[in-house]
């Protein structure tokens, strides 16, 4: 009996461990998350901003 409550109080400590290290983990994939979403955004703004200069020069541009 007590070899088993030995091995339940081991796989709880384990359960507990691997618990934590998850816990970890998953904030570190929100913050690299939240960077990407940052990131695309920032991408985003530049690719209008470029698209907005290329309509423009078109524009200018002589027609045929």
């Amino acid at each position: 009996m007590l070899q088993e409550l030995d091995q339940l109080a081991e796989r709880i400590s384990l359960l507990a461990a691997l618990a934590r290290n998850l816990r970890e983990e998953n904030q570190v994939l929100r913050v690299q998350l939240t960077d990407a979403e940052a990131n695309g955004r920032s991408l985003r703004l530049r690719l209008d901003a470029a698209r907005q200069r290329i309509e423009a020069l078109i524009e200018k541009l002589p027609a045929e």
